[in-house]
């Protein structure tokens, strides 16, 4: 790559995506030819053995435009490895000073993400606020703007670790991290160590790295999150629970405070317990989270309001729109010849 050149990778995660994957790669053409000029792009797409069609539609699609790349890396897993496992290959293969990694059933949305690059010369990791991908509509979780903004207000001071050991909704999908952090042996170190959950031990480790780790939160949506029967939580609910109990107790052992170590073992056993009203009504943390969010409900509210009233509903739909009639246009026109 140049350079000279903004150099910028995607990074996809496919596994069982037959369904959706054209649609997030027309995502990312429509990025690229909307915002990309000047800039070279990479793309990583690593498939964890599918075992539908989700392969041929990729080739299918890199046939007809690869070269809206300058490098492309094919990583095909020849058994299943894990996200984890996946997601430190694709680093490997990096060769961009910036990358998004998302998964093959989510969709890009149409904010110009690449406006994020000067946010990343300043803070480890940067995010934007989610909307919901269900059925094909596309929708505003109230749920999910109210506590992404709080998790952002309630951790804006002190050390980052606190956000990750506390409770705090982070919407993977529309996370960038600096890709110097991911590159780095103990961020490597620690997500080496699970299987399936990528997000928390990325968050953690960087968070560890030192005392001017940061978060920003945008007021922009990135990308549209999509849980499909292809999710981690969905297809591998042992492998995705051990990772979170390892995350508990990698917490826990890092822990100096007596009392925060309690905070933590109670969470773990309330999560272990798996009955929602234990996890509910049992859990410290659940309780000392909702106290913050009490304390700073103003603000959080004022924040939210703001956030709805720059959010364009109506033309993310349109986007999601154009970007499912371009691939249902591609697949009609291209992948019948290849895979019938």
């Amino acid at each position: 790559m140049s350079t000279s050149r903004v150099s910028f990778a995607f990074g996809v995660l496919v596994f069982n995506h037959e369904s959706y994957i054209i649609e997030h790669l027309e995502s990312i053409r429509y990025l690229i030819e909307q915002y990309g000029e000047g800039m070279d792009f990479q793309i990583i797409i690593n498939d964890d053995r599918s075992k539908d069609r989700s392969v041929a539609l990729v080739e299918a699609w890199l046939a007809k435009y690869a070269n809206l790349f300058v490098s492309v890396d094919r990583l095909y897993n020849d058994v299943n490895l894990g996200t984890c496992a996946s997601v430190g290959n694709m680093v490997d293969a990096l060769c961009a000073k910036y990358f998004k990694l998302t998964a093959g059933d989510d969709v890009y949305s149409g904010e110009n993400i690449f406006n994020v690059i000067p946010d990343l010369a300043v803070h480890s990791i940067v995010s934007g606020v989610p909307l919901d991908l269900t059925d094909g509509v596309i929708s505003k979780s109230g749920f999910d703007v109210f506590h992404s903004i709080a998790a952002d207000a309630i951790y804006d001071q002190g050390p980052l670790l606190r956000r990750f050991k506390g409770i705090s909704v982070n919407n993977a999908p529309n996370i960038i991290y600096q890709v110097d952090l991911l590159r780095a042996p103990a961020v490597r170190r620690l997500l080496g160590q699970f299987d399936v959950v990528e997000d928390l031990p990325l968050q953690v480790a960087i968070a560890e790295s030192g005392s001017d780790a940061s978060f920003k939160l945008i007021n922009k949506v990135f990308v549209y999150y999509r849980r499909t029967a292809g999710s981690t939580y969905l297809v591998a609910t042992s492998r995705f629970f051990k990772d979170q109990i390892k995350m508990f107790e990698y917490l826990i052992a890092g822990e100096s405070s007596a009392v925060k170590r309690f905070v933590l073992m109670n969470r773990m056993y309330c999560f272990k317990s798996g009955v929602r009203i234990v996890k509910r009504l049992c859990n410290i943390a659940v309780a000392i989270y909702g106290v913050k969010c009490m304390l700073k409900f103003w603000g959080i509210r004022e924040r939210v309001a703001r956030f709805e009233s720059d959010l364009d509903l109506e033309a993310h739909v349109r986007h999601y729109a154009l970007i499912k009639g371009r691939a249902a246009a591609f697949m009609n026109a291209s992948f019948c010849e290849v895979v019938s």
